[in-house]
């Protein structure tokens, strides 16, 4: 049997199964045990993975500099990010470091166990219980990880944008094959590069003079 007459006879069999597993997926997700597994593999995910896992990281350091700025005790200032964070394996973490820091283990201590914690906060976060300085140290990581986050989403979108352009154009420098684009393909290619890689300047090619 070919491949045609296997997808005449079963295609609808198969789309009814894809469809069924997609649903089973959805509502397994909304799920909490099923919440919490989607939520650990999007921050292991690749190149979305690091973004994500960056974003949670710097939100909880400015959630934490700021409350223990203000002077609250830091078990408390730990329940409160857990409760500004929606991504349940980071709370996970963060929850299993408020038990640790409650039994006397401080706070860099409990982080270098998990790997969620990327090196630099744990030693950053480490350096601040000992100078006492912790507010500024976790300042400094939100800021470092927020820039690495904003770099890596440019670079992604750029690569998409790129991507959209080789397509396109079929590879290499676009721009000599931009002019002889019909108006029609140049609708479709500006919206679709440009909202991936903003820089791609779609039209007329601005090295040659009117």
């Amino acid at each position: 049997m070919g491949t045609t007459d296997w997808f005449s006879s079963y295609g609808l069999y198969l789309i009814l199964g894809i469809v069924a597993v997609a649903g089973l997926g959805f509502f397994y997700i909304r799920t909490p045990a099923g919440k919490y597994q989607w939520d650990k593999i999007m921050l292991r995910a690749p190149i979305i993975g690091r973004i994500l896992l960056l974003s949670e990281l710097s939100r909880a350091c400015r959630t934490m500099a700021l409350l223990f700025k203000v002077g609250l005790p830091l078990p408390d200032v730990l329940s409160l990010a857990i409760q500004g964070t929606s991504n349940k394996a980071m709370a996970e973490v963060l929850t299993g470091v408020q038990h640790e820091l409650i039994r006397g283990e401080g706070l860099s201590k409990p982080m270098s166990r998990r790997p969620l914690f990327l090196p630099l906060m744990v030693q950053m976060v480490g350096v601040g219980e000992e100078t006492g300085n912790l507010d500024n140290t976790l300042t400094t990581v939100a800021e470092s990880y927020e820039m690495e986050a904003d770099d890596s989403h440019n670079d992604h979108n750029n690569g998409i944008g790129h991507s959209i352009l080789y397509l396109l154009f079929g590879g290499g420098p676009p721009l000599n094959k931009i002019s002889h684009l019909s108006e029609h393909n140049l609708q479709i290619a500006t919206p679709l590069a440009g909202s991936y890689c903003p820089g791609v300047y779609l039209g007329k090619d601005p090295r040659v003079s009117p």
